[in-house]
């Protein structure tokens, strides 16, 4: 088994140290630790201990309906949880890292003009020079091309005929533990078809497919399993009560963001492990042993761990454990049933809109993302965009003194609408604009209009490709979509049309510059897609698909189809400057528009969520 290194740090300051344990300290995370826990147990009772696990980088509750850790402990009427705090043992102590959190500190410097919030990298909203070209003339495809027609020919034979009928030449296939990979030439493009003889989408649930358990027990010899809960409990503990359970976040989920520390900890620190195992089984302090307590009931169980399937991931790359689809032009996942499980279509952009829009929606991604702030990615979600993606990219990284402030951008915008966390059918809020349509614009009338040009022009672009490419490989399930869609846009006041006659998705995301490591959208339509298009000047970012022990190459300009919620996939390692546009329509959204929408006040603004977060820009 390889040993893990520990992650190279950059000079500049990348997180902060874990502060010496203290009496007033533990007595504070011994009360906020106690008081999650009863929220805890009260949700398990009633079955909704994950009510938010689902949740997106934006999908946050309005902001009177937060209950955020803001430093000050409530009494909750329940002090006699916590046991006296004597000193007949002095503190223990374990060796922790840097604290990685997601709050930017960016120093101005000279570059006066830029602005950074709590919740964001570096924009320049009042630079009026940024402009963004429209182009929205140029996103229609003309589908009476020759070459159009074959190219959609093509894909519905692909999807329904044997492939040796279709085959002009190279024609191979290869079957191994139910799935059968064929692979041949047609109309001069290179075509990738593989089937499973045991999924069905309908079904979900990839991980008991024989080729997944045959490609974990082969990691599982090279990596071995993630660290125990016992440990994750113990690294917790002590991360609460060095911090006097101040570490951000809404105090009800204090667990699992200091379970994720934890893990971050573990993660940073190959030598941490082995301490934690001496010290669990020596003698404690009466504060530590009362946390651990509390840690053992809070996160009882072992769960997912990201830090430890990136490692899993890197080695199955690493050592071919992936089946690697390479130069493929069409490569098509289909389940036991011709339902499609992914799809990628390689210079799809450039087939059906041309070279030069490809290029124009690239800048114009890269004036917006310099014009609006990016959001950061959340630590408790994203906490390897944190410790291991920025510290090998400071170019990316607005605190590198060397970095071009400009170019030093690295995060997630979400554009369109969606439900609040835990409003299932949005039978509370409603659904919502996102934070990135909505408030976040406000002050800004500059941003609002490139964002107006970048809706129609570059967004529009890319979804008039994925439109054309859903109504081939499932026609009814796009009908289903745009249904939503249309009960959405009677609401007025989403913005997340980006066609003039009907945009099937609901919420887009813009990822800049950034690591996408493995997850599954749990917050999508469930059994339906997500669609992704991947732009810009990289090399590198295959598309992972684990569940299925696949690999598969995916340039700048190609798209993507994958059944996102019920499918774990990642991206390999890539150098560059990449974009991801990523369209999806929440199962939340789509319950709201099945709903009857007569009962729903047409027009009404729904609570606007994160004003006072939003507008409050870092000194």
């Amino acid at each position: 088994m390889p040993s893990p290194a520990v992650i190279k740090q950059p000079t500049y300051q990348i997180g902060t140290l874990f502060e010496d344990r203290t009496d007033a300290n533990d007595r504070k995370a011994l009360e906020r630790a106690k008081k999650c826990l009863k929220h805890i147990e009260s949700h398990r009772v009633k079955g909704h201990e994950d009510e938010d696990e689902d949740k997106d980088d934006d999908d946050t509750p309005p902001e009177s309906a937060k209950d955020t850790d803001n430093g000050t402990v409530e009494d909750n009427g329940d002090a006699t949880f916590i046991t006296s705090i004597t000193k007949s043992l002095p503190l223990v102590s374990l060796p922790l890292q840097l604290h990685y959190d997601d709050k930017l500190k960016w120093k101005k410097g000279s570059k006066s003009e830029g602005k950074n919030w709590a919740w964001s990298g570096v924009g320049f909203p009042d630079d009026t020079s940024i402009r963004i070209e429209p182009f929205e003339e140029k996103t229609k495809i003309d589908n009476q091309v020759p070459a159009v027609i074959q190219l959609a020919q093509d894909i519905l034979d692909i999807k329904s005929k044997p492939s040796f009928s279709i085959a002009d030449t190279d024609f191979k296939s290869e079957t191994a533990r139910n799935r059968t990979i064929e692979t041949f030439s047609l109309h001069n493009r290179v075509v990738a078809k593989v089937t499973f003889d045991e999924a069905s989408v309908g079904e979900g649930g990839y991980s008991n497919l024989s080729t997944c358990k045959a490609f974990e027990a082969e990691v599982n010899k090279g990596v071995g399993l993630q660290p125990d809960v016992r440990l994750e409990q113990y690294v917790a503990a002590h991360i609460l009560l060095r911090t006097g359970g101040s570490i951000g976040g809404k105090t009800n989920y204090l667990w699992r963001k200091a379970r994720s520390l934890a893990q971050q900890q573990l993660h940073l620190n190959p030598k941490l492990a082995e301490i934690a195992e001496e010290q669990l089984v020596a003698n404690k302090d009466n504060a530590l042993e009362e946390m651990l307590k509390i840690a053992k009931r809070a996160i009882p169980n072992s769960s997912s761990n990201s830090y430890h399937q990136q490692k899993r991931d890197q080695f199955a790359v690493d050592n071919s454990v992936f089946y690697h689809i390479k130069n493929a032009d069409i490569v098509m996942v289909l389940d036991k049933n011709t339902n499609v499980i992914s799809f990628q279509c390689n210079n799809a952009i450039r087939q059906l809109l041309g070279e030069v829009v490809q290029q124009m929606i690239v800048e114009a991604f890269e004036k917006y993302s310099t014009l609006a702030a990016v959001p950061l990615p959340d630590i408790t979600r994203h906490g390897l965009h944190w410790t291991d993606f920025l510290p090998q990219n400071p170019q990316f990284d607005p605190r590198n003194p060397d970095s071009d402030v400009r170019k030093a951008k690295s995060g997630v915008y979400h554009f369109g609408g969606h439900c609040a966390t835990a409003d299932r059918n949005g039978q509370k809020f409603g659904v919502t604009p996102t934070a990135d349509s909505g408030e976040r614009l406000s002050r800004w009338p500059h941003v609002q209009q490139q964002q107006q040009h970048l809706r129609y022009s570059a967004l529009g672009a890319c979804i008039e490709v994925l439109k054309f490419f859903f109504r081939l490989l499932d026609p009814e399930l796009l009908e289903e979509y745009e249904k939503v869609a249309h009960d959405i846009a009677k609401l007025k006041n989403i913005p997340f049309q980006t066609r003039r006659d009907i945009d099937p998705f609901i919420v887009k995301a813009l990822l800049v510059n950034i690591m996408t490591n493995e997850h599954k959208d749990l917050s999508d339509w469930q059994f339906g897609f997500a669609a992704l298009v991947p732009v810009g000047d990289f090399t590198g970012g295959d598309l992972l698909l684990r569940e299925l022990g696949l690999r598969i190459e995916a340039p700048s300009g190609c798209i993507q189809f994958m059944r996102g919620r019920e499918l774990a996939h990642s991206i390999a390692k890539w150098e560059g400057r990449r974009f991801v546009v990523v369209a999806a329509t929440h199962q939340a959204v789509r319950g709201f528009a099945q709903r009857k929408m007569e009962s729903t006040v047409e027009g009404k603004l729904p609570l606007q969520r994160g004003t006072k977060r939003d507008h409050k820009e870092v000194d």
